[in-house]
């Protein structure tokens, strides 16, 4: 038994030497956890963890939880989205672009999240999907462009035909570190 204790503890403090030579934080970021209530907005105080998609608090739905995922040993700042073009049609594809650079004094990793908002639709829709993410290596003060390709698939939804459908309409693409600190613009969908 002492000679797996042991074991542990040399992979453990090989696992945390670089990071200590190279004064740089671990990939992982630390999970903030909390509720949304029924109007989208997060709960002031509260202290409810919702863990491994498990009942959430008091509220019996799974979907008021939200995890807010930005701590980190360093900073980031994430750019406002832009599209290749302003419209497309309903069997169209369109590249997002966003700018992502560290503002802080260490080097680290940052996943950059992509949600779609279908404003209007013919059924109920998610407030918001995520569609897609990246993670990148930052090191302090460096900045790099992540791109995402929005393609009908991503904009598909259930009708209630039960026929796979891409509506047109405006779309709101956000970019984000998570679901709570999003920027965004508008992206038109036309017959």
């Amino acid at each position: 038994m002492r000679r797996r204790e042991f074991i542990v503890l040399l992979v453990g403090a090989a696992a945390t030497a670089p990071l200590a030579v190279r004064a740089q934080g671990p990939p992982g970021k630390i999970a903030r956890i909390g509720i949304i209530d029924d109007s989208g907005h997060r709960k002031s105080g509260d202290k409810t963890a919702c863990v491994q998609r498990q009942w959430c608090g008091n509220t019996g739905k799974i979907d008021n939880c939200v995890v807010s995922v930005h701590l980190s040993y360093t900073s980031f700042e994430i750019g406002t989205p832009q599209l290749a073009a302003p419209s497309i049609g309903t069997d169209g594809t369109v590249e997002v672009t966003t700018e992502v650079r560290n503002t802080g004094k260490r080097s680290g990793d940052e996943v950059v999240q992509l949600y779609i908002r279908d404003e209007v639709s013919s059924v109920s829709r998610p407030v918001l999907e995520l569609k897609g993410f990246r993670r990148l290596t930052l090191a302090a003060g460096e900045s790099k462009t992540v791109s995402f390709t929005i393609t009908p698939r991503s904009l598909q939804f259930w009708n209630a035909s039960m026929h796979r459908v891409v509506e047109p309409g405006a779309f709101t693409v956000s970019v984000g570190a998570d679901s709570v600190h999003l920027k965004s613009t508008t992206l038109l969908v036309h017959p």
